[in-house]
């Protein structure tokens, strides 16, 4: 379970970087064509905010491998010491139970945009084409949340940042 969840990281983190690289060059190349030929690529800048939304939903799952998702901390002190690590595995399957909710619901979000042939203004591609990566980033998280529900030993430290 170790070894697949080192490979999960890697891989998210592969393609996260990969399109975080593209929103890059498509950013400098419409600057640069702006600047040089006066001229705009058509559709690069909608393209890219569409690949910055991807890296965003790739860098969910990669913050939750992490254990370094944004949380609530308020009420961390509510419970005695000695129940704490029941109350983070209750806490990691209620969020591995909303992620998946998340998941069902833009999963089945997808697939009517799929089925109604919507496209995306501008740059006229298929609108599920774009929005698949809502599900699988949702998915995706609640899957670590299931392994650190079961397997706590494989869920990293959180390190909280100083004030």
């Amino acid at each position: 379970m170790a070894r697949f969840m080192r490979m999960f990281f890697l891989v998210e983190a592969s393609l996260a970087g990969l399109c975080y690289a593209v929103v890059a060059i498509a950013m400098i190349s419409d600057v640069f064509a702006r600047e040089f030929f006066n001229y705009s690529i058509y559709g690069v800048q909608r393209a890219a905010v569409l690949f910055v939304i991807a890296t965003a939903y790739f860098g969910l799952g990669l913050a939750t491998a992490q254990n370094q998702h944004l949380r609530p901390r308020f009420a961390d002190g509510w419970t005695p010491q000695r129940y704490q690590p029941v109350v983070a595995r209750i806490g990691d399957l209620l969020s591995a139970i909303a992620f998946a909710t998340m998941g069902y619901f833009s999963f089945m979000m997808v697939k009517a945009n799929y089925e109604w042939e919507e496209t995306v203004p501008v740059i006229l591609i298929p609108l599920w084409t774009v929005q698949w990566i809502m599900p699988y980033g949702f998915f995706s998280a609640a899957i670590r949340f299931v392994v650190f529900f079961a397997r706590p030993d494989l869920k990293p430290s959180e390190q909280v940042a100083e004030q």
